[in-house]
């Protein structure tokens, strides 16, 4: 990934350090510089509450904000607050982000889902009408890749069915939509995520928006502040991820350092996770306040151990399958563990410590992205690949869609030999192209065999889904590169 100590975009996420995954996997760009983010993290100790958490709580008249600890948590709150159980129904697309259905799950409903609008990636009020069936409770509607999708059509089905509208926001920062809790949606329900790959991310964390009458149903939300001493363990292991992605040592194709938090323990970098080592976070916030150039420095000297890194390649068949897998059995066993003890329910909700580092990240993103700069570069070189990009071949959308761009999608319209073109962009063009944003249809990941019900548009929707490709739109995709990948595509496309 890319980090430059100016405006340079970066890849982040960041785990909570447990005995299990000690890990911090620098993987999401964020729009903010090295500069930026060591004034943040200077400046959060000082900071009074910032706009985002300013509607906590129930208004006359406004929307109810309320942070919740992961996107997901606060959709399981809505829906079981809501009457959402066993025996009933969620309709939700079918190309959706799969802790959706776990969510869902969790609440002892099944999916149903829909399809999208032919040729686009807009979820299709058509296709969500012939999903509706009498066990149906609720309408989950997302803003798929950060397109902007007409609510009206949706709201009118969610009004004659008396079912809740959820709007699934996580992709799509309301950029010209004013403060949250004003503003003018007919869903009852809004969700956002500041979890890794979001237009405004930390790596953890989300917020609920009610609407005024929903807020006053459904009460507040089982929530416990990050305490300071957290945040600040946060604050100091996420500038590291940044530095360790530094550009100038890390050029090229997609590069993702794992720079785990447990470089931050006593226990000499290597083994089980410690107690952060507070010496060392205390060094990261000294450094922070000399400026980036310390950060760096400070980041040397830690020594190589911080330094294990890896190409994003693909890797080989065999290696890959046996990874993949592996992960599904271990989401299969989480399942489980939420299935059989309420573990979404009964957990403590972590939110945004008013005026910590996290809540003074996620209000200079916001600020960023409604100025206008990042975005309108975004839209930019999504603009380019609508325009050269042969309709006959590939499905895409228009670029004045979307207000933010995360990546831009497009899928063949006929059998791709995906893993070779992807490897061939990041061999030849130094590009980094993900097959996908999430691993594939609902109906068909594994371990929610049994819990989604494929609904009309479901063939439509895996056809669209074989053949997808997620574009890079970020600051470090220049013109000249852009124009080498739409050729290569094009080409591909027509073989």
């Amino acid at each position: 990934m890319y980090l430059s100590a100016g405006r340079a975009s970066t890849h982040l996420a960041v785990h909570r350090s447990t005995e299990d995954d000690p890990k911090m996997i620098a993987n999401i760009r964020l729009d903010v510089g090295l500069d930026e983010l060591c004034a943040a993290l200077m400046s959060s100790a000082a900071c009074g509450s910032m706009s985002l958490l300013d509607g906590a709580g129930t208004r006359t008249g406004r929307r109810a904000v309320h942070p919740v600890s992961r996107g997901r948590d606060g959709l399981s709150w809505v829906l079981s607050r809501f009457g959402v159980g066993a025996g009933d129904e969620v309709v939700v697309t079918d190309l959706m982000c799969d802790t959706v259905g776990e969510a869902v799950y969790s609440t002892g409903a099944r999916l149903v889902t829909y399809g999208l609008v032919p040729g686009s990636f807009m979820p299709s009020p058509q296709s969500c009408e012939q999903a509706i069936s009498g066990r149906t409770k609720a309408l989950i509607v997302p803003h798929l890749y950060g397109l902007q999708t007409g609510l009206a059509d949706f709201a009118s089905l969610a009004t004659e069915h008396g079912l809740l509208l959820i709007e699934d926001s996580a992709l799509s920062f309301p950029v010209n939509d004013g403060a949250l809790e004003d503003r003018q949606t007919p869903a009852g329900c809004s969700l956002y995520s500041f979890n890794y790959g979001k237009p405004l991310a930390v790596g953890w964390g989300g917020l609920v928006s009610l609407s005024p009458s929903l807020a006053a149903e459904a009460g507040l939300p089982p929530v416990e502040p990050m305490d300071e001493e957290d945040d600040r363990f946060y604050a100091a292991a996420l500038l590291v991820g940044h530095v360790m992605t530094d550009s100038a040592r890390r050029s090229g194709a997609i590069t993702r350092a794992d720079v785990g938090l447990h470089l931050l323990t006593t226990e000499g970098g290597g083994g089980r996770p410690a107690v952060p080592d507070r010496a060392a976070v205390d060094a990261v916030f000294e450094a922070a306040g000399e400026g980036p150039a310390a950060v760096l420095e400070w980041c040397s000297r830690r020594g190589s151990g911080m330094r294990r890194s890896w190409r994003g390649t693909p890797m080989p068949s065999g290696v890959g399958g046996a990874l993949g897998r592996a992960r599904a059995l271990a989401a299969r066993l989480r399942l489980s563990r939420i299935c059989a003890h309420g573990e979404s329910e009964a957990e403590p909700m972590e939110v945004l410590r008013p005026g910590g580092y996290a809540e003074r990240l996620l209000g200079l993103q916001e600020r960023r992205l409604r100025e206008g700069d990042t975005a309108a570069s975004r839209r930019a070189t999504a603009s380019f690949y609508a325009a050269n990009l042969d309709p006959d071949r590939w499905t895409f959308a228009e670029a004045d869609q979307a207000a933010y761009w995360l990546s831009y999608p497009v899928a063949a319209q006929r059998p791709l030999r995906r893993d070779r073109l992807v490897r061939a962009v990041a061999e030849r063009l130094a590009v980094d192209v993900c097959p996908y944003v999430w691993p594939d249809v609902l109906h068909r990941i594994p371990r929610l065999r049994g819990t989604v019900v494929a609904g009309p548009g479901s063939v439509e929707s895996a056809r669209l889904v074989d053949g997808l490709l997620n574009l890079p739109v970020h600051g470090q995709m220049p013109l000249e590169k852009a124009k080498a990948l739409v050729e290569l595509l094009n080409e591909e496309a027509a073989c």
